[in-house]
């Protein structure tokens, strides 16, 4: 898949009115991270699907001393891997270990489409999201997938 087809209109929770959207339930993002913990022996820490703020809920586990987050865009079932979530602050990793439990439900983005910079990315992004984009200084698609905007 194309790293532009991840930069799809209204992904950042902004102006987001396209019939494309498949906007993901945030129930059974917590009931598939809960399967998955339970088929890994894994411990859930918490969950965060408050989005003021932000347009991302997110899944703190633990597994075999092993600590990560699994974040999901709020607007398109696109998922990514993190080591740590702070504000304006997101670590993101690959995680090819757990990646094929979400696979088949949905989008993993990964590291590379991440990282990459917005400047050489072909787009969908609407108006308002690029105005969003350049006022938070937003530098790569993950900051705009995954982003702390109000």
């Amino acid at each position: 898949m194309l790293v532009s087809s991840i930069l799809k209109n209204g992904i950042s929770g902004f102006n987001s009115n396209s019939n494309e959207m498949m906007i993901p339930d945030e129930k059974h993002f917590q009931a598939f991270c809960y399967a998955f913990a339970m088929e890994v022996d894994g411990i859930i820490v918490s969950f965060d699907t408050n989005l003021t703020g932000k347009n991302f809920y997110s899944c703190h586990i633990i597994i075999n001393e092993e600590d990560f987050y699994v974040l999901l865009n709020s607007i398109y079932p696109m998922i990514a891997f993190a080591r740590k979530v702070g504000y304006f602050d997101i670590e993101f990793i690959d995680n090819e270990k757990y990646k094929r439990f979400f696979q088949a439900t949905y989008r993993i983005i990964d590291i590379s489409e991440l990282n990459k910079k917005l400047i050489d990315l072909e787009h969908q992004l609407n108006e308002a999201e690029l105005e969003q984009a350049k006022y938070y200084e937003s530098k790569t698609a993950g900051e705009v997938i995954f982003n702390h905007w109000d």
